[in-house]
Formats: structure tokens, C-alpha cells, sequence
């Protein structure tokens, strides 16, 4: 037969008659054990609630504060994210940081910008919308680095303008740049041309990089058959190239010997794609390539990061001063890093 819950009641009132009752030093040492549990989870409880606070004051001051990736800045000036008109690498330059505002008579800011000490810095503008077309001579901009040196780039870039944006050299881990942006009223008459608003105008700040640390980019599919590549024919018919063919290794060091030397005749270094050279004429040194840029002269080498047409030009008379003239230029090139028939060296009677 099952057991009820009357005979299990009656059982455990038989247990507990015949269970002796605890001693008075049994009960107050579980009570004692009892309120010292509840003195743990009270200081357990409010630790917790300290570090809550203190994490919640951290995170505001993060929240209210600049990440240390980020620039400081002050003025109408925002950090903005990149777009494709500031590529993150260009030129041997490596971009920084990208700041805009909107297009109003005047804007004045200062932002300090983490750098690489010993790094040429260079900035850039960009101007929005493009339907205005006229912006470069609307708008003036003078962007003040190390030194005091005072870059003012143009609306939009290319490589030949590189220069105006050059701003110095960095001295620091971090470098101040003075942002001034006006209306140029000196060319453009209020009320003239199409409304500024909803204009902006955004800087890109950028520093040098090392060739090797460069990201260079892809070679582009077909590029020796493409007419925007092509090297174009020289100026001098009976110019003399040196230079890889298409089926050559680029990277293999290449020597020529030009008979009949003259006065007014010039030495031309020319590259397509990634890659650096060393050249010497008569044993000297080719150094017209300049500090940054896309053919960055950098310890006797000619560096070259992107796919796109550069050049420099020497006159040959700067390589037989203070010689014994004996009618002859000597080429040497030793290239590195080319993946492709992308240099080439051009004497002729026109640069």
C-alpha cells in the first residue's frame, strides 16, 4: 500500500521527537555565520557599484573627449571619414586625417595632428559640389605647419600641384596646422555664379612614408597596350633611351655609353609605375628628382609609387664640369622594385 501524507507527517514528528535539540552555542554560531554572509554580498554589492561608477565617468570623459587616434581640433573644423577624393596612399604620401566645413566667408581653425617626427607633412582641399566649377577662384586657403611654412593648395589635386601643399617638416608626435579658409574677393563677386549652399570644402592632411613601407598599388590589366600608359615619342628624334623592353626583367642594371656629347643636350629620367632607380652619368649622381612627391629623390634613389607618368631632366653639361671633356656620357641604372617596363632614360637635344 502507498504511503499518505499523514504517515509521512507522523514520521517525521517521530524524527524530530527523537532528535536531541541543538545547543545554544550551535544557534549563535549560525546566526553569526548567517549575518557575516550578509556582510560579504553588501561589500561584493557595493564594489561592484564603485566600479560601475567609476567605469561609467571613464566612459563619459572617453565620450566627451577625443580618442588619442584623433586629432584635436577646434573652430567650425570636423573630422570626417575619407572619401575617394583622399585616398589613405598617394603620391609617397600617407593620409592623416580628413577635416571639412561648410563654405561660409571665413573659417578659421586650428588641429593638431599626430605625426611621425622627421616626416614631410602636405595637405590637400577638395571642394563640394563639383556642379560649382569656379571654386579656385571663390575660395582661398592657407594651411600654416611647422616653421611657420604656409601651404595653399587649390581646389582638387594632381600631381603637379603637389608643391603648393608641401607645409614642412614634422618635428614631433604631434604637429599644429592653422586652418584659414576665406572667400577670395579679389576674384569673385558676392551674389556672381552658383549659390554656396550646402558647399563644403574638406582638408586632407597627409604625411611622407618610406618606399618601403609604402602601400603600392596593383598593376593595372593590360597596361602596356593602353594608350593612357604609352611613352610617348621624344621631343628629340635622334634622342638615345635606355630602358627595359617589354620581355626584360626591369629590375636588371642596365649601362649605355652615348658618343658625341654637346652643349644644350639633357638627361631625362622617366617612370610609368611603382619602383625606384639609382642613375649616375659620368659617374655622378642624377638627383632632380625632388624631396616628396611622385619621383621623390631620397638618398640617391628615384622613387616612384604610383601608376601615373613622372619625370625629371638634368642637363648633360651639369655631369661633365670640371672634367677632362672626352665627347662621351656614361649611363648607369640600377633599378629595384619594378614589376614591369615602367623606367626609362631619354638623352636628347630637348628635355
Amino acid at each position: 500500500m502507498n504511503p499518505t501524507l499523514d504517515d509521512l507527517r507522523h514520521v517525521l514528528q517521530d524524527e524530530a521527537a527523537a532528535s536531541p535539540p541543538p545547543s545554544a552555542d550551535a544557534l549563535v554560531a549560525g546566526a553569526t555565520a548567517r549575518v557575516q554572509a550578509a556582510r560579504r554580498r553588501r561589500t561584493v554589492l557595493a564594489g561592484a557599484a564603485a566600479v560601475l561608477v567609476l567605469a561609467g565617468g571613464l566612459l563619459a570623459g572617453t565620450h566627451v573627449g577625443r580618442k588619442s587616434s584623433e586629432p584635436a581640433r577646434t573652430g567650425p573644423f570636423r573630422v570626417v571619414e575619407a572619401g575617394s577624393d583622399f585616398p589613405e596612399y598617394s603620391a609617397g604620401f600617407k593620409r592623416l586625417v580628413v577635416v571639412s566645413a561648410p563654405a561660409l566667408e571665413r573659417l578659421r581653425g586650428t588641429i593638431t595632428v599626430p605625426t611621425t617626427p622627421g616626416r614631410t607633412l602636405n595637405v590637400r582641399m577638395q571642394c563640394y559640389p563639383e556642379t560649382i566649377t569656379d571654386f579656385d577662384q571663390r575660395v582661398g586657403a592657407k594651411v600654416t605647419g611647422p616653421s611657420g611654412l604656409t601651404a595653399k593648395p587649390p581646389c582638387g589635386f594632381t600631381t603637379t600641384a603637389l608643391e603648393s601643399g608641401l607645409l614642412g617638416t614634422s618635428q614631433g608626435t604631434s604637429t599644429p596646422l592653422s586652418l584659414d579658409v576665406f572667400v577670395n574677393h579679389a576674384e569673385f563677386t558676392p551674389g556672381a555664379g552658383p549659390s554656396f549652399v550646402g558647399a563644403t570644402i574638406s582638408l586632407g592632411v597627409y604625411e611622407s612614408v618610406p618606399w618601403s613601407a609604402y602601400r603600392l598599388p596593383s598593376r593595372p590589366a593590360g597596361l602596356e597596350k593602353s594608350l593612357d600608359y604609352a611613352w610617348t615619342s621624344p621631343a628629340d628624334r635622334k634622342a638615345f633611351v635606355v630602358g627595359p623592353a617589354a620581355d626584360e626583367d626591369p629590375n636588371t642594371p642596365q649601362g649605355a655609353t652615348i658618343l658625341g656629347d654637346q652643349p644644350g643636350r639633357y638627361v631625362t629620367v622617366e617612370g610609368r609605375g611603382p619602383g625606384r632607380l639609382k642613375v649616375t652619368v659620368n659617374g655622378k649622381p642624377f638627383d632632380g628628382g625632388a624631396p616628396a612627391g611622385p619621383l621623390r629623390d631620397d638618398d640617391g634613389w628615384l622613387e616612384l609609387f604610383d601608376f601615373v607618368h613622372v619625370g625629371a631632366t638634368m642637363e648633360t653639361a651639369t655631369f661633365t664640369q670640371g672634367a677632362a671633356s672626352s665627347g662621351k656620357l656614361r649611363i648607369v641604372v640600377t633599378p629595384e622594385g619594378f614589376t614591369g617596363a615602367d623606367w626609362r632614360v631619354v638623352v636628347g637635344n630637348q628635355p
